[in-house]
């Protein structure tokens, strides 16, 4: 058997930057993908309330948050609808909320910001309970490529 030596030419810094390069182009790429599951999940939310809301509030407050490491990257969709200018706010203050309690990784949030919104839900109505599924659905098509 024969001794074979292999000599490293490219510099270290030269590789640990090209390593970085690529970790900085998957996380652009999740944060993405992530994004679109996050609006996708809002209109099917949207499109689907099973409620009656005169104010526009509580659709106005349904949206999403993207988080990463315990802080808020993004949120989106947080459009006012009618007079919800007040869910507008109230869904981007817990967005800001919620960021906290997903202390590791890359996570995306589907929220209602309004106070009553998780009393609907319980009452039966469907407030964000169609956009999670969606983005439950849709986002392990998403990262297939990174499961490799």
């Amino acid at each position: 058997m024969a001794n074979i030596s292999i000599k490293l030419k490219t510099p270290k810094q030269v590789i640990d930057a090209s390593m970085l390069y690529g970790a900085r182009k998957i996380r652009e790429r999740i944060l993405v993908l992530f994004d679109y599951a996050g609006t996708e999940g809002v209109n099917a939310a949207r499109l689907n309330g099973s409620y009656i809301d005169d104010t526009g509030n509580l659709r106005s407050s349904v949206g999403y948050a993207i988080v990463e490491d315990g802080k808020l990257i993004k949120t989106g969709e947080f459009t006012q609808v009618k007079d919800g200018a007040e869910g507008v706010e109230q869904g981007q203050k817990l967005a800001e909320q919620i960021a906290a309690e997903f202390p590791k990784g890359i996570t995306v949030v589907l929220l209602a910001g309004m106070p009553y919104a998780s009393a609907l839900s319980k009452r039966g109505y469907d407030v964000i309970d169609s956009g999670i599924l969606k983005t439950r659905r849709l986002l392990p098509e998403l990262m297939k490529p990174f499961k490799n």
